[in-house]
């Protein structure tokens, strides 16, 4: 019964409705299809066509279907597993990098200051030197 349901059309042809030979080329078809043309193209062309054009009823009755079994997931597993290591690698990696370049920020202004605190420090004494200049300004 299922290989009613399943059964498909694979091959097309694409021409407008006004085609003027597609009464000739449907009829050029239909021999092809009659003289088994068509089929033997399939089964030579198509690699393992005699295993894929058999109908879904004739594996299950022969027994060939079997149930998946560990064994059949080894591959997929290896491939979970080392991602799995890789990604755990990569945050490690990223972890002590991440303090190793966090110390070097420490360290890296004078006195033990950041570039940061001795920027701000900077902005703060310009921005005093501007308040008395504009006091000295007013009161003069």
């Amino acid at each position: 019964m299922s290989e009613r349901l399943f059964k498909t059309v694979s091959m097309g042809l694409a021409m407008s409705k006004t085609f003027d030979q597609k009464t000739k080329l449907n009829r050029a078809i239909k021999r092809l299809k009659e003289f088994g043309i068509i089929e033997y193209l399939k089964t030579t062309d198509l690699f393992n066509a005699t295993e894929c054009l058999k109908p879904l009823s004739s594996s299950v009755a022969s027994g060939d279907l079997r149930a998946l079994d560990i064994v059949d997931f080894l591959g997929v597993c290896a491939i979970y597993a080392s991602g799995i290591t890789v990604a755990a690698a990569v945050f490690v990696l990223e972890l002590v990098l991440g303090r190793r370049k966090e110390k070097r920020g420490r360290e890296g202004g004078k006195d033990g200051k950041d570039a940061k605190d001795t920027k701000d420090t900077k902005d703060a004494e310009d921005t005093e030197d501007a308040r008395r200049t504009a006091v000295k300004g007013t009161e003069g």
